[in-house]
């Protein structure tokens, strides 16, 4: 009977980075029922600390998602990269990916990774070969797509990401070389992301080398009208012909984005670029100052000590003589430590 009940509770138990769901209030009735029936608690909180040591990562004090951390990588293809996708960025909390070369015909079944969500947010490209965004995110990530904030003609996700009680806005870009007028569609689209007054974060691929934009390019000009700064000024794809920074990272708000990096490609040309995004707020040292309340002033002490004084030797030789304030202060003056 021990057997079975216990094997009842962890097969309906999911393990997720360190934190357990219960998809069904059977199971906590199990292990209720199980002590109630032994009269005994201690087999309640036996079976309790099984459950959490088969987590493996728990967390002692978990309190509320201190940061995010969000990759970007273009894939050139996703459909027979999962695993190894899953493999190398199982760890972060959200992927964005360009050029998926995805068709509204492939069900999310085909490109689902294990650790993340079944909720994929995905723009395929409706006419052509290739092209295609995803954000992909973990089941302890709330995520809201915002389909009002994109335009047809360019491929772009927009996403409202909570965190700590704040709300941004995550976009991924994926720009293939085009004519002038998509900077047009671009800069409606930054247009509607700037009235919302959240706190924009963009990734993608431009195909624009950051590293030798001129400040006079559409690109360039756009990042200035909308005060978004640029984060990467690593090359993010290596060629035996070339170096070039064409992955991005932009925001409005660069102090809430740390640990950015690039690390070396492994499924594509292009090498994934990390960013953390934290709204946690350091608190300064609290610290101690004395206040001296003059309205408490015993005038009859101060009194007391300026009649003792020889004023006459003090005029005389004023260079070699001095009150000693503090000292004289401390005795007639109330202090108040806050």
């Amino acid at each position: 009977m021990v057997k079975i009940l216990f094997s009842s509770v962890v097969n309906r138990t999911s393990i997720l980075r360190g934190h357990m769901t219960w998809p069904c209030s059977i199971s906590i009735q199990f292990i209720y029922i199980y002590s109630k029936i032994f009269n005994n608690n201690s087999y309640l909180q036996i079976l309790l600390q099984t459950l959490l040591i088969k987590c493996m990562d728990v967390e002692l004090n978990p309190g509320p998602l201190q940061n995010v951390e969000i990759v970007h990588l273009n894939v050139r293809s996703i459909r027979n990269k999962i695993d190894v996708i899953e493999a190398q960025l199982h760890d972060s909390d959200i992927i964005c990916i360009t050029e998926s070369h995805l068709n509204p015909l492939i069900p999310n079944s085909d490109i689902k990774l294990e650790s993340f969500s079944d909720e994929i947010h995905r723009k395929d490209r409706t006419t052509g070969h290739g092209g295609g965004v995803i954000i992909y995110h973990k089941n302890n990530i709330l995520t809201k797509r915002r389909h009002d904030l994109e335009n047809e003609h360019i491929e772009m996700i927009w996403i409202e990401v909570l965190i700590q009680n704040h709300k941004f806005l995550l976009g991924c870009i994926y720009r293939p070389d085009s004519n002038i007028e998509y900077w047009s569609k671009f800069e409606q689209i930054l247009d509607k992301a700037s009235e919302t007054s959240m706190d924009i974060l963009i990734t993608g691929d431009l195909n624009v080398d950051m590293l030798r934009t001129p400040p006079t390019s559409h690109l360039s000009r756009l990042l200035t009208k909308f005060n978004l700064k640029s984060i990467i000024n690593k090359p993010t794809r290596v060629t035996p012909d070339s170096a070039t920074s064409i992955d991005v990272v932009f925001t409005n708000n660069p102090s809430i984005v740390k640990n950015t990096h690039v690390d070396p490609a492994f499924c594509s040309d292009h090498s994934p670029i990390y960013m953390e995004v934290c709204y946690a707020i350091f608190k300064h040292k609290a610290y101690k100052k004395t206040v001296w309340m003059y309205n408490n002033t015993d005038y009859n002490i101060m009194n007391d000590e300026l009649n003792v004084i020889d004023w006459n030797l003090i005029a005389a030789d004023m260079d070699t003589q001095e009150l000693d304030y503090h000292r004289s202060k401390e005795r007639y003056i109330t202090p108040n430590s806050i």
